[in-house]
């Protein structure tokens, strides 16, 4: 393959991971404020606005991100293990 080809490629690779991992982010933002929404309502307090959630969420995310690192690294090694047999 061609040079140009090639760092074409690397380049659409990296944009793929970009976005799934802007993915997996919203849609843990998501789920984050279902469940401060439920646990504020049964509080009787107001609803946590996107932005506050987005606050709250910022300060859990890294743990959350390496938990989801760990078990995509299960799921390939499962998968290349089947993969040998």
């Amino acid at each position: 393959m061609k040079k140009d080809v090639v760092d074409k490629l690397r380049v659409k690779r990296k944009k793929n991971i970009w976005l799934s991992e802007k993915m997996k982010w919203n849609e843990y933002v998501k789920q984050q404020r279902e469940k401060l929404n439920k646990k504020r309502k049964r509080e009787k307090l107001d609803p946590l606005s996107y932005r506050e959630c987005l606050k709250v969420c910022s300060e859990t995310w890294p743990a959350e991100k390496e938990r989801l690192a760990k078990k995509q690294k299960r799921v390939d090694k499962k998968k290349l293990k089947a993969d040998a047999h």
